[in-house]
């Protein structure tokens, strides 16, 4: 053989041959495998290079698992919607040609979509294709009863005082949104008529999420005084808005989460990083026992301290949720209990811990290019968590590890951490899936009885503001009280195709399909008909 490590041998199966002879074969045969088994074991094994390959390997095959993984479900929710189009055209076979063109479109569109968001938007669209099917009575129903019974019960009710009512609130908005328009200016380089723009499309904006147009421009505001303008601060904004909506929190806490978590992992106001942490923890929140809330008022505490210790935000979030579902702590208090347990798997000066760690056989530093480092933390947690979990339950080093290391207040968090690492890398698994999570959780929210009524009081006041001066207020006012009056002659009068474009403006402010469009009712001088204009 040599010095080859290849191995010919041929060995000869011939019947006029002994039984002696071909064992002899099989005994040189066995005799040449273990010279090249002492060949091959001569061989000196970098351990720790060995493992860093093997844990680079298996984070390779987890981010491959991943992406198969999230594009797998994409796929599933692709092919849910398609199928609820295919029902609802089954179902609903009276329609137009040009409706069910729309369809057919809708569904291509589907079918090319590579990622949630755009899923969501499309679906949003469907939706709406929906409401016109059914509202233009082309699906199966009669409009002109459908409108007749509704304008009737509305005549029933004290709408004049209530319209006014209304219009004295959305004025009393309109003033509160130029104050913070003023602000805005003061503390930013916006032009005037940016300000106007702003001021225009915070109505649009607010509605996306159930919200008022104010609550939108205050978080403008925030974000200008934080010192974000233009359309980064109007993207962190939305931003805060989104997380606010998806996390049922209050404005404060969602604009120091957003704040505090640009300034923690250096995103330099990009929305788009910021939404994919978002995302992350929302979808950690949906599939496990906390909120998004507590997760936010979590980052807000540790963010930038974990980001020193070279914890990246998926391991903080996986960190936060897996105490935080484990102890119920509020968000403060986990997000201090982070702190506490990473500062103390760095404090190399602490005898008390370095000896703990020792005697469970973890080390704090490693060798790197010949030089002794720090470990980061969660690495140490992780070979921390595989050395306390086989300890016996009445082994008294496992009371040390949790005094020693979690300290007198953190003992109950830091045991939750070392007895769930399957929930912590479950967690991660989630955080990566989250694509979409938090648009869709806040849709959820926006399409409430509250969100709901935000949106039509957005309608209202820029309706208003589209005419704020007293006459116009006034012809406004008895326009619509003429209109009850004249109810039951205007559907006969209007016939169905004038009925279908009046009513579409009404249901177009009240469902939010668009921004409402202001029109004057016409009476023709001894005539009993009727128009309108825009």
């Amino acid at each position: 053989m040599g010095n080859d490590n290849s191995l010919s041998t041929t060995l000869n199966l011939d019947e006029a041959k002994s039984e002696k002879i071909l064992k002899q074969q099989m005994a040189n045969l066995q005799k040449k495998l273990q010279n090249m088994l002492r060949i091959g074991l001569n061989i000196t094994v970098d351990k720790n290079a060995l493992e860093q390959q093997v844990r680079k390997m298996n984070s390779s095959f987890d981010k491959i698992y991943h992406e198969q993984l999230v594009t797998v479900k994409l796929d599933m929710k692709k092919k849910n919607v398609q199928s609820d189009i295919e029902q609802f055209m089954n179902s609903n076979s009276k329609m137009s040609d040009d409706l069910k063109a729309k369809f057919i479109v809708l569904k291509k569109e589907i079918d090319k979509v590579d990622d949630t968001n755009s899923l969501i938007t499309l679906k949003n669209q469907l939706s709406d294709l929906k409401n016109e099917t059914l509202i233009t009575g082309q699906a199966g129903k009669s409009f002109g009863d459908i409108f007749k019974n509704a304008m009737s019960k509305l005549s029933n009710l004290r709408i004049k005082e209530k319209i006014i009512s209304q219009i004295k609130d959305s004025i009393e908005e309109l003033r509160g949104i130029d104050t913070i328009l003023t602000d805005i200016g003061k503390t930013s380089n916006y032009t005037k008529n940016q300000l106007k723009q702003l001021g225009d499309s915070s109505f649009e904006t607010a509605s996306t999420y159930g919200k008022k147009a104010s609550d939108y421009l205050s978080k403008v505001q925030k974000m200008a005084n934080s010192g974000y303008t233009g359309n980064q601060g109007k993207d962190l904004a939305e931003q805060s808005l989104l997380a606010q909506t998806a996390g049922n929190m209050s404005a404060e806490t969602a604009d120091n989460y957003i704040l505090a978590l640009n300034a923690a992992y250096k995103f330099n106001g990009e929305a788009k990083k910021l939404n994919e942490v978002l995302d992350g923890q929302t979808n950690i929140a949906t599939h496990n026992n906390i909120s998004l809330n507590n997760m936010a008022e979590a980052m807000s505490t540790i963010g930038t301290a974990a980001s020193g210790y070279r914890v990246s935000v998926e391991e903080l979030s996986a960190m936060i949720g897996t105490i935080g579902s484990v102890t119920h702590n509020t968000g403060s208090e986990i997000g201090n209990s982070v702190n506490s347990i990473l500062s103390n798997l760095q404090n190399t000066d602490s005898s008390e811990i370095v000896k703990t760690l020792d005697a469970v056989h973890v080390s704090m530093t490693e060798m790197v290019n010949g030089s002794e480092q720090l470990r980061d933390p969660i690495s140490i947690l992780r070979d921390l968590s595989d050395a306390y979990n086989q300890l016996g339950e009445t082994d008294s080093l496992k009371g040390e590890i949790l005094a020693n290391i979690g300290g007198n207040d953190q003992a109950n968090e830091l045991s939750a951490l070392l007895e769930n690492m399957n929930t912590f890398n479950q967690m991660l698994t989630d955080y990566t899936g989250g694509s979409g999570s938090a648009m869709e959780a806040a849709m959820s929210t926006a399409d409430s009885w509250e969100g709901s009524l935000n949106r039509l009081s957005n309608t209202w006041t820029d309706t208003v503001g589209n005419f704020v001066n007293s006459d116009a207020i006034i012809s406004g006012i008895n326009a619509l009280n003429s209109l009850l009056e004249m109810i039951n002659k205007l559907t006969d009068a209007l016939g169905p195709i004038n009925s279908l474009a009046l009513a579409g403006g009404l249901f177009a402010g009240i469902k939010n399909v668009g921004r409402v469009k202001m029109f004057t009712l016409i009476k023709y001088a001894d005539s009993n008909k009727f128009s309108y204009q825009r």
